[in-house]
């Protein structure tokens, strides 16, 4: 199936895959090595959806993927923080987290602290206990090739986790700012575990400021809510026309928890 595809970086990807934790910053511990060899082996069998797959029978994705010689983009580029600033929503008293193609910018950003408050980049979180009980735990993201691609694939993303009973004061923002020179495929990914009684409000904005580069993100968000547990997620798509984007959510819901989503 990967031979038949004209996305260079995946074939040569696929011909050794110690190669993939050099591409990629988020330290490979042995179990994450084992996650992406094997979700690269489940892509490689299941390939690219076609307009036969169910979930993709009225968007041709191969067309969108075929249009410009993309690259893997798996670094940051510095961005103006007038950038994170157009994208913030008018009289919101929020924290912000602003992330560059999936890498964190502290700089950038106003992250909420307190006991019982765990946020950060993905990369610095692997050993968490909530990523190593939950990351890649929902099973039928086995099945979907463009969630396998970005579990092989990803660099880095956002981790959230609120311990049992711990509420957020207010929203927080994410920001998510791709950012290129030549047209390029980013993989993000994200995990936010609320445990029992805990609450939060997330807000999500794509843009990408440049108009000659293409950037095409194939995204992944994991969410936890474990038991009377409380997650408002709002997803704000602000891209131009020359941003491409694919979010795939899953979403582990426990006893009486409640989960509200909305895209826009």
């Amino acid at each position: 199936m990967i031979s038949n595809m004209i996305l260079p970086f995946y074939q040569a990807l696929t011909e050794d895959v110690n190669a993939l934790s050099a591409q990629v910053t988020c330290p490979a511990t042995d179990a994450l090595h084992d996650i992406r060899r094997e979700a690269l082996e489940r892509f490689s069998a299941i390939g690219l959806p076609t307009l036969k797959t169910e979930a993709w029978r009225y968007t041709n994705i191969q067309r969108y993927l075929k249009e410009f010689p993309y690259e893997l983009l798996t670094t940051a580029f510095p961005v103006s923080g007038e950038i994170a600033e157009k994208a913030a929503i008018p009289e919101l008293d929020c924290y912000r987290v602003v992330l560059v193609n999936g890498h964190l910018q502290a700089d950038q950003s106003t992250l909420p602290q307190g006991k019982g408050i765990t946020i950060g980049a993905m990369s610095a979180h692997t050993s968490a206990p909530g990523f190593t009980t939950y990351f890649n735990g929902q099973q039928h993201l086995a099945g979907e090739s463009m969630a396998q691609l970005n579990t092989a694939l990803f660099s880095d993303g956002l981790y959230l986790e609120l311990a049992a009973n711990t509420v957020l004061d207010k929203p927080v923002h994410v920001v998510h700012i791709y950012s290129c020179t030549a047209h390029s495929f980013i993989q993000p990914r994200h995990l936010w575990v609320l445990n029992r009684n805990a609450a939060a409000t997330v807000i999500e904005t794509s843009v990408h400021p440049e108009t000659t580069a293409v950037a095409f993100a194939n995204s992944v968000l994991e969410t936890v809510i474990m038991d009377n547990a409380e997650l408002w997620h709002y997803n704000l798509q602000l891209g131009e026309d020359s941003f491409r984007e694919v979010c795939t959510t899953a979403a582990q819901q426990h006893k009486d928890s409640r989960y509200h989503h909305f895209n826009f």
